[in-house]
This record gives C-alpha cells, structure tokens and sequence, in this order.
C-alpha cells in the first residue's frame, strides 16, 4: 500500500518523510520529484511513503494517483497556505475515503498556534468527505509521538477497501535509469492487478514491446507483485532512450495508447464544449478539448492533443488550460472513444454498420469484446451479423480481432516491408521471431490472433514460417563462402541421386559431415532458393524439381495420368513418386481428380 505526503514547501513534509524512513539514505528525489521509502508498521505490514514535491503539480499529481490514502502536513507556526488549499481541492477529487493531517514543527511553537492551526485543520475538513480523518501533532524530536502519526496512517489503510483482482497490470514509470551489467530499469508504483516476472508486456503511448527480466520490491528479488506494491523492474529490449518518466507500463491490451477517451466526471468548476484543458493521467500530463454528453454532463469525451497511455478505470483530473483552478476529477471509462460519427451509428443500433464503423476507425484491429462492449450487446446477439459482415468481405477477422479490409491490407503491406527491411539488414539471418516483426513495423498484433494473420499470408505466398521464424518468400538468404561449399557439395549428391535422393542421415555419412550441420545447410538451402523439401521428409535440388516438372509436361501434356505412370515416366519407386507428385500438386503444377493427375 501506498501513503503519499503531501504539504506546502517549507511545512515539515520532507523532514517527516526522513524521520518515517528510519533509514539514513532513502529514496529521495531532487526537489521537483517524487521520493519514496518502505517502512514496516505495526499492525499493518510494509508501506510505501511518497514524497510529493510542494510546488510542482504534475509530480505532486503523480504521487497521488497511485497512492490509497495521503498524509497532508500543515506547519503550526504558519498554518493552512494557498497550497494547502489547492492540495487539498486535488485530494478531494480522489476517490480515497481518508486521509491524516500532521500538524507539524509543534516542538518550535506556542500552544497557541498549534490550537489555531488545528482550527483551521478542522474549518478546512467541515463538510468534505475528509471530515472525520484523524489530525495528529508530530514532534520529530519525540520518538513516542512519531508512533501516533504511523498508528494514525495505519487506521487510514485499514479502512481502504480491497482492490479487485484483474487479469492485467499497468504501472506508471517515475524514473527510468541505466545499470551498468543489468540494462534499463524502471520504477513506479503497481496501479492494477498482478505482475510476474519473465512476461511481456508494452510501453504506451510509444507501443514499444518489452519483458520484464529481473523484479525488485524493496532491493530484494521477487517472481511477482501485486497492486499497491513500489516496483524495479528490468527490462529487455529498449534502450535507455526510449523509457522515460511519464511513459506508461503494462501488459499488452490493458494499456492503450489513444487521443480520444471517455470519461465519467464529478464537475467542481464551469465547463463547457470546447474548452481547452490540462488531463492528468498517471504520471502525465496531456491538453485536450472537452466535449460534454448531450443527456449526462458527467459523461464527457476529451480529444487529446497527442497520444497518451491511458487504461479502463484509470484515474484522471482535468484542470482549466489557462487558469489555476481545477475542472473535476473522475476516470476513463473508454481508453479508444470512439469519433461522434462512429457514436451515431452506434446510437442507431444498426449492428451491421456500427461494426463496420467501429473496424473502420480502429486502424490496427479492435476486439470483438470491445466492439460488443461500445455495442451494449453481448457477443451471441451479433454473431450472426459479424459471419454475414466477413462473408461479404466487408470486415477481416482474425481469432477475434476484426479489421477494415483495407486497414488491413495496410497493416500487411507494413508487416512486408518491416520484413523486407530485416532482410536487408541481415541478409545471412534464416528468419525472424514474427513478434519482433510486429514490434517494429508497430503493429498491435499478438497471440492467437498474430498466429492466424501469419497462416492467412502463407495461404497468400508472401511468407513461409519454419521452426517459429517467418521469411519472406521473395528473400534469399546470402551465405558465407564455407556454407555455399558445404550447400553445393550436398546439392551435388542430391542432384545426381534424383529422384531416388538419400534422406539427411544419409547425406551425414556420405559427406561425413554431422547431422545437425547437414540439417542447417539444408534448411539454409531451402532459403536460399536451391533446396526443396517435399513430404516425408525427401529434399531435392531446385534444378532437379524443375528437371521433374519438365519430364511431366512433355509426356503428358495433352491427357491424364496416373501416379504409376509418372512412377515409371521419372524412374522411381513409389515412396518417392507420390511425394513428388503432392508436391506438385501444393505449388500448382498438377491437379489430381480422384487416382489420375492433370497438368495444371
């Protein structure tokens, strides 16, 4: 759980923040960032403790928003200041319940001013959700009195109520740093679900694909870690230029990236359509223009200037772009809104259509759990129109990710052409990991989804997938000058076999070679465009397919044949002859009709 302080500059926040650590060096931040400490309490467990900057909102926002209860520190000798006030407007338009006020600095002042500050603690609480939280004098001379303030954060904590279990994560990134033998490292504070280490997960709004290597919680390995929880995590993949504060981590499809969202807001102050706006989400902060619902003005849209990480349910504040005062605060209730015209036809219930505007306006897929969702239906009630849609061909879909045709003809041609560059950069490289594809061609494909899209471009010839590594059909692998001549020595006894050819075992003990490097250079072969494999495990030299084929035209081109027939016509036994021929038929040379082939 998580305790942020939050406090006027000069009232004490940072020396309680010292005194809580009980250690000599915690983890404090320059003066415009968040700083943290883990601290055991009785009665409670281990806590984390942020330490807010006084007069830097965006910070000063972040801490907040993933913290379950706050600390406000008010100075005795000078009592509730304008940032007091604004502070507290910030902490009302939270959905924490509680908070501790610590009147501070009580060892430097008279009891005078310690009961005039406690009056103006109360006046300030009279009448907000807040009324009833504990007010507590700390004397960090006094260790006895410094127990009171703990045991008041306790209580506070007791009474948030538990989070529920999700199936995803997100976390917002508050320092991202290098270490030397361990790579880029970033750390926040866990915001939703459950996080293990090894998974994968994205960084937003960039959409750059990572893993979590190593998990830290309080210096000391962890396999995993829940909400509430402060986290280090080591990440594979990125370089220490592309991770920064503000930037959002979590798993794949819980987090978005997005420039229009949703919202559901409690309005303090006047607002009106089009009004230009601060959005604080996470640890950023975004401009936007608002747009409020026609029938609910709590219900509102927020087109962003620029792209943000945004997740379902995730906390925001909206403040006025120029004036100090804050709008409201509330959460997202849908992190990709759609456009109002997309709205209308959703509105009209006309199913067909909004399924295709829905696909249409969501470039790299949409679910069909989202598409039901803005929908209002449940999944069975539009299944029918979803099966009409694709047998139309007005929509794609793919393992429950739905495109826009020509959306995803797009995404295809930018899969290809990220390929193509790998290629390219490393033209002695057999293939990629598709995700990694994906990944640089920025594209939100993954899982069942992905695997099915790679299947439809197979069907289609423009890649081949073997041993988990996808190519380009039109790529040819260049190969350094010892594996040519290991290639063409095997291409040799392969083309002078045909088309009785050894299997690989056979190949090993004739070149005497390993089996395992007959089986690369075979497979580097097929790459390159010299090999080819057939059923049942027979490879052949591409000359000898071709010698093949052309035996097979001459003699039949006119009239039918059967596979005895192209038995004898090729010189062969049938364990060789009918793999040939399905072969053959595969790749469109031939077509069977019952026991008889036809040239195509």
């Amino acid at each position: 759980m998580i305790i942020a302080l939050v406090g006027q500059s000069g009232h004490g926040k940072s020396a309680l923040f010292l005194a809580l650590s009980g250690a000599p060096n915690p983890d404090k931040g320059a003066s415009t960032d968040l700083s943290f400490t883990t601290v055991d309490l009785r009665g409670y467990g281990r806590v984390c403790f942020v330490d807010t900057p006084g007069d830097h909102l965006t910070p000063l926002i972040a801490g907040l928003m993933g913290a379950d209860t706050a600390l406000l520190c008010v100075a005795a000798d000078a009592g509730i200041q304008e940032q007091t006030r604004l502070h507290f407007e910030v902490l009302k338009l939270l959905p924490m319940t509680k908070i501790v006020v610590a009147i501070t600095k009580v060892d430097i002042c008279s009891r005078e001013q310690i009961a005039e500050c406690r009056t103006q603690v109360k006046e300030l609480l009279l009448g907000t959700k807040f009324q009833a939280s504990p007010i507590v004098e700390v004397n960090l001379k006094n260790e006895a009195n410094l127990l009171g303030i703990k045991k008041a954060c306790v209580e506070a904590l007791n009474a948030v109520p538990p989070k529920e279990e999700t199936t995803g994560w997100y976390m917002p990134i508050d320092r991202a740093f290098e270490v030397k033998g361990q790579g880029v490292v970033a750390s926040g504070n866990l915001s939703l679900g459950t996080l293990t280490r090894g998974e994968p997960a994205v960084i937003l709004p960039e959409g750059l694909r990572v893993k979590i290597r190593t998990l830290k919680i309080n210096g000391a390995d962890a396999e995993s870690a829940r909400y509430g929880t402060r986290v280090v995590l080591g990440l594979l993949g990125p370089s220490i230029h592309e991770v920064k504060k503000g930037q959002t981590l979590g798993t794949i499809g819980i987090v978005h990236a997005s420039h229009r969202i949703q919202v559901q807001c409690n309005w303090v102050g006047a607002v009106k359509d089009g009004l230009r706006v601060r959005v604080y989400i996470g640890g950023q902060e975004v401009f936007g223009r608002l747009y409020l619902g026609e029938e609910d003005q709590s219900q509102a849209m927020i087109k962003l200037e620029h792209k943000a990480a945004v997740a379902k349910n995730q906390q925001i504040l909206i403040r006025d772009f120029d004036k100090p005062e804050f709008l409201g605060g509330g959460y997202i209730t849908i992190p990709v809104a759609t456009t109002p015209r997309v709205a209308a036809v959703i509105s009209s219930k006309n199913w067909s259509d909004a399924i295709q505007s829905l696909c249409a306006s969501n470039s790299g897929g949409i679910e069909t759990e989202e598409i039901c969702r803005q929908l209002g239906v449940s999944a069975p009630n539009v299944g029918d129109t979803f099966a009409e849609l694709k047998e139309a061909n007005k929509i794609t879909g793919f393992a429950g990710l739905w495109f826009n045709p020509a959306h995803f003809l797009k995404s295809t041609q930018r899969f290809m052409a990220t390929l193509g560059e790998m290629h390219r950069e490393a033209p002695g490289v057999v293939g990629f990991d598709p995700a990694t594809v994906v990944l640089n061609a920025e594209l939100p494909w993954e899982g069942k989804a992905l695997d099915r899209i790679l299947t439809e471009l197979e069907t289609q010839g423009l890649v081949r997938n073997r041993g988990g590594l996808v190519f380009d059909t039109a790529f040819r692998i260049v190969l350094k000058p010892r594996q040519q001549e290991l290639l063409n020595r095997v291409v040799a006894i392969l083309t002078e076999a045909s088309p009785s050819v050894p299997d690989v075992k056979e190949l090993a003990r004739n070149l005497n070679v390993p089996l395992q490097a007959i089986q690369e250079i075979i497979e580097l072969g097929i790459q390159a465009g010299q090999v080819v494999a057939l059923p049942e495990g027979l490879y052949y030299a591409q000359t000898s397919i071709a010698a093949m084929q052309t035996v097979l035209t001459k003699k039949w081109a006119k009239r039918q044949f059967t596979s005895a027939e192209a038995r004898d016509a090729l010189g062969t036994t049938r364990k060789y002859a009918i793999p040939i021929l399905e072969y053959f038929d595969s790749v469109g040379v031939t077509v069977r009709r019952d026991e008889n082939r036809t040239l195509a």
